[in-house]
């Protein structure tokens, strides 16, 4: 068993590039590891439906969320299914569901928290993200804060 502890040990106002160094116990040892850490988490409602999708389909490692230019704002999320994890795919777990997203989109959703929630008929993902300035008013693209590091 083990147990990981991500300590923050950069100023805190410098984003999107904290340093983090994990204190991680294996056993009856401590190492640490220091690295780039960006972060998306999930609610347990959207844990919950992407476990159930991924259960429905009968494969699937992960829900794949990224970014592509479009729309009246400039960006919108897109989502698919992970089969496999690329090399340039970063994985997050969160309530026991995993999420992938590539290289490309991770500084454009750093940071986000997403939901699932159920509106009178409609459902569907919502997205917490830290990084937009700005929705369009059909609800489905997004401008940003500033320029995202690529």
């Amino acid at each position: 068993m083990s147990v990981v502890l991500w300590l923050n040990v950069s100023t805190p106002y410098i984003r999107p590039d904290p340093t983090w160094i994990a204190y991680v116990y294996f056993d009856h040892h401590l190492e640490w590891r220091a690295g780039i850490v960006m972060a998306i988490t999930l609610t347990e409602n959207a844990a919950k439906q992407i476990r159930k999708q991924l259960a429905k389909r009968g494969k699937g490692l992960a829900l794949r969320i990224g970014v592509k230019k479009v729309g009246c704002s400039g960006f919108a999320y897109t989502f698919d299914y992970a089969d496999d994890i690329g090399a340039d795919d970063q994985m997050f777990e969160s309530c026991n569901a995993n999420v992938v997203v590539d290289a490309g989109s991770l500084p454009f959703l750093d940071g986000s928290h997403i939901d699932f929630v159920k509106e009178g008929l409609n459902d569907s993902f919502r997205f917490e993200n830290p990084n937009v300035d700005n929705m369009c008013g059909c609800g489905e693209s997004f401008s940003l804060k500033e320029p995202a590091k690529v």
